[in-house]
């Protein structure tokens, strides 16, 4: 199976992701990945919720290219 690396971006975070995890597709990993998201937005507390929206998260392959991004709003608002 596929190792992926997540890299946080945007509201002045920049960090990389340093551990793999290893799904059996993109999609797979967008989807847990939209889950987490709307989980972590869900329990924030107060204000800081609203910056949570101009995050993103870079999915990369092993090789360290960015193959996908996952937008914090748009796991928040699904059609």
């Amino acid at each position: 199976m596929p190792m992926y690396y997540f890299n946080l971006k945007g509201c002045g975070e920049d960090r990389e992701g340093d551990l793999p995890v290893q799904f059996a597709s993109i999609e797979h990993a967008k989807a847990d990945l939209a889950q987490s998201i709307r989980e972590t937005i869900a329990a924030t507390p107060g204000e800081w919720q609203f910056c949570t929206f101009g995050l993103l998260f870079e999915i990369c392959d092993e090789d360290g290219e960015v193959i996908d991004i996952v937008r914090f709003r748009d796991a928040v608002y699904v059609n």
